[in-house]
């Protein structure tokens, strides 16, 4: 009985899975076809100076127009939910104490 639990629950997180792919998938498509990623990167400051970056990311991020915020934390949020559901299916490994 519980092979067909196992079986039922799989099928049930593979349409919610395969809905969060495609959500996370349209906003990235959004995000990257509204900003101009080579500009970014070409502006942004070295990854050593932590403080700069910091402040840059959220200059770019307030200064932005609404839709791009809006679709950034659609992809944020898109991003969180694929990631718990990838770590609920490929639990962490445990060892037995032989």
């Amino acid at each position: 009985m519980r092979r067909v639990y196992t079986v039922y629950y799989m099928r049930q997180l593979r349409r919610v899975l395969a809905v969060e792919v495609f959500a996370f998938t349209f906003f990235a498509f959004m995000l990257i076809s509204r900003i101009s990623v080579s500009h970014i990167i070409e502006n942004m400051p070295r990854f050593s100076d932590i403080p700069a970056l910091f402040r840059f990311l959220t200059a770019a991020f307030f200064n932005t127009e609404f839709v791009v915020q809006v679709v950034f934390v659609g992809v944020a949020v898109a991003s969180f939910l694929l990631l718990k559901d990838i770590i609920k299916i490929y639990p962490k490994e445990t060892t037995v104490a032989v």
